[in-house]
């Protein structure tokens, strides 16, 4: 138990209450303070992250906190780590085994609060060449010269994976960390932690969806020199299945499934939107990439925008608008453009995602086209006239034939369907289901809903154009 949460009641005073954007405005939760510790900190570690961004990490003495045992905590960024550990603006060091105070944010993050001075480590130590040792039974001796003895407190000029430079973000959604926040300027998928997570990215369930590949997996796989874009798994050779299997942990019935996984992506394809959310842009989610999605309804007019937007160098300005189609759309805005745009000027990304679009089946996606909310209020689409489903409430359940739930649900969408709760409900209008349907079948069933197989879904969706017919 972490704390607990105050509800009212009344039924007529929580309509009045209402809802905010996140949570209803009736229900409140009090949680317990966080528990916290003091340990010391052995050294800090530059992390760097698929966007970029270079975050400092404390390794700290080993000590326990609500029964997790702590061994490293997040310093957030290097404005945020010179607030709390600096003590003194111009500190650029500090001596190593220095007290902290820890916790874990909402009793799961391991976050240092602050620095813990004690009076033997208060020596005036800036400019001076004797550093302080804490021994274990806590006795202070003097450690003259001893570089290894402080920790610096100084950002690196350069990306500790590949040594490109690095430079302060000043462009940050959040506006408490601009300028803070320091990120890599080299090429992604040349500095090796950032290829690593961006291809983790890439084939995750909600982008190209393969099986098999963690993050430790990718690694191995590049290590080996078998991929560095996404689009090398589409291609590989007999012999390269053979040098995967053989490698330590994998096996024939790993490569198989992976292999298994590659080939029925590139035969049956993916959405625009899945495909534009594996590219990773900075800013661009799975909600927004849909946005996108549905302004262009191909790939190749999204690529040619990219290239358009490169070619022009054009800024984001009143003037004009590097993605004319992105212009006054609602939910699209200045930040994620600026993404777009900086996406567009790297010549190794968009190869990579022209590459990438070479090897996969891309699926046509419906343009949104954006009305004039002063007179309408609305939106429609290009096929609204073609929805067997509109307006309905689908759910899915069992095995899809190995097509994922994601996928079904965005079909559903482009048929119309209002929604794609989880649950049946008395408001279901339909549920789908393919082996192993089970209980929300059975609760269809029960209150009358109507049900369609798997099968006859893909049928529908083949004959409206959104699957391939030989999936």
């Amino acid at each position: 138990m972490d704390g607990c949460v105050h509800k009212v009641s009344q039924a007529s005073i929580k309509a009045a209450m209402g809802y905010s954007m996140k949570s209803p405005k009736w229900a409140t939760a009090h949680k317990f303070p966080a528990q916290s510790a003091v340990s010391r900190l052995l050294d800090i570690v530059v992390q760097v992250g698929r966007t970029g961004a270079l975050t400092p990490v404390a390794i700290l003495e080993p000590v326990k906190v609500g029964g997790v045992t702590i061994k490293r905590a997040t310093l957030h960024n290097f404005g945020h780590l010179k607030e709390i550990l600096g003590g003194n603006c111009d500190d650029t060091k500090i001596p190593k085994y220095e007290p902290v105070l820890l916790r874990r944010a909402g009793d799961v993050i391991p976050q240092v609060m602050k620095r813990i001075q004690s009076s033997s480590s208060s020596v005036n130590y800036r400019g001076s060449t004797t550093a302080i040792v804490y021994t274990d039974n806590d006795s202070v001796v003097e450690d003259n010269e001893n570089s290894s003895s402080w920790i610096s407190l100084e950002p690196p000029k350069h990306c500790p994976a590949c040594g490109s430079p690095v430079t302060y973000d000043t462009s940050s959604s959040s506006l408490s960390s601009a300028g803070q926040v320091m990120r890599c300027n080299g090429p992604p998928l040349l500095c090796p932690p950032r290829a690593v997570t961006s291809l983790t990215h890439a084939f995750s369930r909600d982008a190209l969806d393969l099986t098999g590949l963690s993050a430790a997996r990718i690694q191995q796989l590049m290590d080996a020199g078998l991929i560095r874009y996404p689009n090398d798994i589409f291609k590989m050779g007999e012999s390269d299945w053979e040098r995967i299997a053989a490698l330590s942990g994998w096996g024939k019935k790993s490569c198989k499934n992976l292999r298994g996984s590659s080939e029925k992506v590139a035969l049956n394809g993916i959405s625009l939107g899945r495909f534009i959310y594996s590219l990773g842009i900075r800013n661009v989610g799975k909600y927004s990439s849909e946005l996108v999605a549905s302004s262009y309804g191909t790939v190749g007019k999204f690529l040619d925008a990219l290239d358009s937007a490169a070619q022009n160098g054009i800024k984001l300005s009143h003037q004009c608008h590097p993605f004319p189609q992105l212009e006054s759309r609602l939910g699209i805005g200045p930040v994620m453009v600026e993404s777009l745009l900086g996406f567009s000027k790297s010549t190794e990304l968009t190869s990579a995602a022209k590459d990438l679009a070479r090897s996969l089946t891309i699926l046509e996606q419906d343009v949104v086209i954006e009305e004039d909310s002063s007179e309408t209020g609305t939106s429609a689409t290009a096929s609204d006239s073609n929805q067997p489903w509109k307006g309905f409430r689908v759910v899915f359940t069992g095995s899809l034939d190995g097509m994922a739930r994601t996928e079904a649900q965005r079909i559903a969408k482009q048929l119309g369907a209002k929604s794609t709760p989880g649950s049946v409900s008395k408001s279901t209008d339909l549920v789908v289901y393919g082996d192993k349907g089970g209980k929300k079948l059975k609760q269809a069933q029960g209150h009358g809903i109507s049900t369609m197989h798997a099968q006859n879904f893909f049928l529908l969706a083949k004959e409206n154009g959104l699957m391939n017919e030989d999936s």
